[in-house]
């Protein structure tokens, strides 16, 4: 059986990086002592983007408790100054046109 490769929100988002040239950190530990990671982080623009892989079957964005941990893990990461933008696959499509609005508003 021939394993097909199937394509998610965060492989999107990082070929979008790639093709914009923009420099990012994947599985970044933006806080101090704290095990929340990040999907992506922009160091130039101190943006993080998280994908909201609701889709998956393991996800814990669907339960409250999960939910509940990702709105700590968003104030704080607000709270130490990032900028933060959000993603499900319902608005993928925004992705280029917000990276190349932080790249316009950076010069």
């Amino acid at each position: 059986m021939i394993k097909k490769h199937s394509t998610t929100g965060s492989d999107f988002i990082e070929w979008k990086l790639k093709f914009h040239k923009i420099e990012y950190q994947k599985e970044f530990l933006p806080i101090k002592g704290r095990k929340f990671r990040a999907d992506f982080y922009l160091p130039k623009f101190n943006t993080i983007i998280e994908y909201e892989g609701l889709n998956s079957a393991k996800s814990g964005h669907l339960t409250f408790a999960g939910y509940t941990k990702n709105c700590e893990k968003y104030n704080l990461l607000s709270m130490q100054g990032y900028t933060l933008l959000r993603f499900t696959m319902k608005n993928l499509h925004q992705v280029e046109n917000l990276l190349l609005e932080l790249m316009k508003n950076e010069k």
